[in-house]
């Protein structure tokens, strides 16, 4: 074939920008033809030197391991968005549970609530209550509240195997005022197995000495009302405690019992002093000098807090217990019953035996 039919040589650049051709091998038959005779001679052209197998092997897996890289990396970056959706979830805050008397509320419009609740429920403690105040030293016929020396609260429970009676001394020498909010701090003077004996043992008329004036008379304390009281846990654990009251003599409250903000009935926010709780540094704790002394497992209950819920009312069984009094209200739900009045219960003992006045819760007035 003459120079000018053969294809023209081509630079290594250009061989290295076309993809190569597969050029198969060419046998003497191929080039005669059929018939045998020889046929035109096909141009030649300089094959793609191929790497070597054992290099071409390598990349191939090169390839397909890179591919599975790939496949697990996508998989990895899938993992960790599922795990970044995970902490997300878990990270949301959680919907605030509903209050228990929304759910009851919830529960009763949507016909689930057919038990009648007990009205008893929550209750803590229950007995029979007694006021009292003692005038002072100098004042033989006290007119307000500025003439009395000591204002005192007697609970009886009704259950003495659930607690003792105690005796209180209240501050300010009078209860809260409901509408005000007001708080009032008081502690526990004595703690007996007998109301009477507390009534005779610190109410009663007696003399003491001093060093400057020599004997004093102390003069006995006046009743001045009797009811029925409840301690009432509200709203589960995670609430607070009540003690709540209803006035039965007088039947209505008069002069001396508006001014002691003695009410029909009350209802106070009640809580119980931690002794062992300190004051911000440089602050002073305006509570009792000497404080009560609660056994191992009753301070426990505390937790480190300085104020809780009267939950255990033998935590109020203690002498010096320090207790909170804050004013919520005049009108108390059914925690508080009827309890049956008892002929031989403290008042009636009292005026049969002259160990208190009882003129004031029966007319109402000073004295």
């Amino acid at each position: 074939m003459p120079a000018s039919a053969r294809a023209p040589r081509r630079s290594p650049e250009e061989e290295e920008e076309e993809p190569p051709i597969k050029v198969a091998k060419i046998t003497k038959a191929d080039e005669q033809g059929e018939g045998g005779e020889r046929g035109p001679k096909m141009p030649r052209t300089r094959p793609r030197r191929s790497a070597p197998r054992s290099y071409a092997i390598s990349e191939e897996k090169e390839e397909e391991g890179g591919k599975e890289g790939e496949q697990e990396e996508e998989g990895g970056r899938e993992g960790e968005q599922e795990e970044e959706g995970k902490e997300e979830e878990n990270t949301k805050p959680s919907p605030p549970p509903k209050k228990q008397h929304q759910q009851e509320q919830e529960q009763h419009e949507e016909g689930k609530g057919a038990e009648p609740q007990d009205p008893t429920k929550g209750i803590i403690e229950e007995g029979r209550i007694s006021f009292f105040y003692r005038p002072k030293v100098s004042v033989s016929d006290p007119s307000s509240v500025q003439d009395i020396q000591r204002f005192y609260i007697l609970f009886s429970p009704s259950k003495k195997e659930v607690a003792k009676a105690r005796l209180a001394i209240v501050g300010k020498k009078r209860l809260p005022e409901p509408s005000k909010k007001e708080r009032i701090f008081g502690f526990i003077e004595a703690v007996s197995d007998n109301p009477e004996q507390l009534i005779k043992s610190s109410l009663g008329e007696r003399e003491y000495e001093t060093k400057t004036r020599g004997t004093r008379h102390l003069q006995a304390a006046r009743a001045v009302g009797e009811g029925v009281y409840s301690i009432v846990e509200h709203h589960g654990k995670g609430g607070h405690t009540h003690l709540t009251y209803k006035l039965e003599q007088p039947e209505q409250p008069m002069a001396v019992q508006e001014d002691l903000k003695i009410s029909k009935q009350g209802s106070f926010v009640f809580q119980v002093k931690n002794p062992q709780n300190k004051p911000p540094t440089g602050g002073r704790d305006p509570g009792l000098e000497e404080k009560a002394e609660f056994s191992e497992e009753k301070q426990e209950e505390f937790g480190g807090y300085a104020w809780i819920p009267v939950r255990d009312s033998q935590l109020l069984c203690t002498e010096r217990a320090e207790f909170l009094m804050v004013g919520v209200g005049e009108k108390v739900g059914e925690e508080v019953g009827e309890l049956a009045h008892d002929e031989d219960y403290a008042l009636e003992e009292m005026k049969r035996e002259g160990v208190v006045e009882s003129g004031p819760v029966e007319t109402g007035e000073w004295k």
